[in-house]
């Protein structure tokens, strides 16, 4: 069974706001280096916490970005070996995804995989035999969807 983290809310960097605390801070300082001799002390301490607030607010937006990259790396990795499994241990067969057959007596091996929880969750799940119905029914344990009249390979 693979995992998938159902869609998450993420959190959205403002970049118009990073660029602009960017270009404050950048504008601060320039103005730091102008200054001149007649201004007074209070005016240079508050223009130093102007530009103190707006390097602290330029770093966290960074800490946020970085964080955020990481997350969409990991996310591009965990689908990678997602479809990187479709690939080696599966095979499709009349539009379902069977194991692959290992021991060269066909293509796929045992029943169907979900295709809900394939397509909703990207998990393999292999469908099971419903007993008792009358007619060959296979059901996903996991979310209980029924399949009809599907192909099941046996040795």
């Amino acid at each position: 069974m693979l995992d998938f983290a159902p869609n998450q809310e993420r959190k959205v960097i403002d970049w118009p706001l990073a660029f602009s605390s960017a270009s404050q801070a950048i504008k601060l300082a320039n103005d730091l280096r102008s200054i001149d001799k007649e201004i007074s002390q209070a005016d240079l301490k508050l223009k130093v916490a102007e530009l103190t607030g707006s390097l602290a607010d330029i770093k966290l937006m960074l800490t946020e970005a970085k964080s955020d990259a990481a997350e969409k790396d990991q996310e591009i990795a965990r689908l990678k070996r997602l479809q990187q499994r479709l690939i080696d241990d599966t095979v499709e067969v009349y539009g379902y995804r069977y194991r692959k057959r290992t021991d060269g007596k066909g293509p796929a091996a045992g029943n169907p995989m979900c295709d809900v929880c394939l397509q909703k969750d990207g998990l393999l799940i292999e469908t099971a035999n419903v007993h008792g119905t009358g007619i060959q029914q296979l059901r996903c344990p996991n979310c209980k969807a029924t399949y009809a009249q599907l192909h099941t390979y046996t040795d």
